[in-house]
């Protein structure tokens, strides 16, 4: 008797069906088109700072590359910072997926001139960082005062005369504290006294990148710039 297969029921092989998570895996064109958010220092205390960061936020779609880059003045700081940048870009990196920041402090850089131009230090700087497009983020008179912004509002609690003298400054945030695994743990309160100081000198029609901005730092824009970057 001949067999008949004309109901036969066709049986489809089983596929397993793997469940993707948003929150933990990502696509290979999420995971590859890496951001790249170039931070170059005059100091190790600010490439220290920035380093610690970038290992808190550990994220695979933005990148911190902080690199110091020493140098005797803001101007020189600046084109070392530049000539970094080239040797590390990609020469087919979209400008999409990278930034560059120039974190310097004032010190002595607006009193300091050129002899071959007649500008001072801070000022062939800022000219350098606006054509090279670098973001300048600023600390007046240094990091220091990034550091206290951990523990209170520095206009508030020191003296003028005390936030012009940097081994004053050095002494206080050490004796507070200036590692950044305690410093995270006040980070929001920083920003909001640095938010505060910004405030202040743009209410008193003080330019931010000038001498008279003293105590002022940008620091705290820049940190909050990468949370949004690194959220996104």
């Amino acid at each position: 008797m001949k067999r008949d297969f004309s109901q036969k029921k066709q049986i489809k092989p089983r596929v397993a069906v793997v469940q993707r998570s948003k929150d933990l895996l990502e696509s290979v064109d999420e995971r590859f088109n890496i951001k790249k958010i170039f931070i170059y220092t005059e100091g190790g205390d600010e490439r220290k700072y920035f380093n610690g960061l970038e290992r808190e936020f550990n994220s695979t779609r933005v990148e911190i590359i902080c690199e110091d880059c020493g140098g005797s003045d803001s101007f020189t700081v600046a084109k070392k910072a530049q000539s970094l940048f080239e040797s590390n870009i990609e020469d087919d990196s979209s400008p999409e997926n990278y930034e560059k920041y120039l974190v310097f402090d004032a010190d002595d850089n607006f009193t300091r001139i050129d002899l071959k131009t007649g500008k001072s230090k801070a000022e062939l700087a800022k000219e350098f960082c606006v054509k090279e497009n670098f973001g300048i983020i600023f600390s007046n008179m240094c990091l220091e005062v990034w550091i206290l912004c951990h523990y209170c509002d520095p206009f508030i609690s020191f003296r003028s005369e005390d936030l012009c003298d940097r081994k004053f400054l050095k002494k206080e945030t050490k004796k507070r504290g200036n590692r950044y695994s305690k410093l995270k743990l006040l980070q929001d309160v920083a920003i909001k006294n640095a938010q505060n100081l910004i405030k202040m000198h743009k209410a008193n029609k003080v330019d931010i990148y000038s001498k008279r901005s003293n105590p002022v730092t940008q620091i705290g824009e820049l940190i909050l710039h990468l949370k949004k970057e690194y959220e996104r």
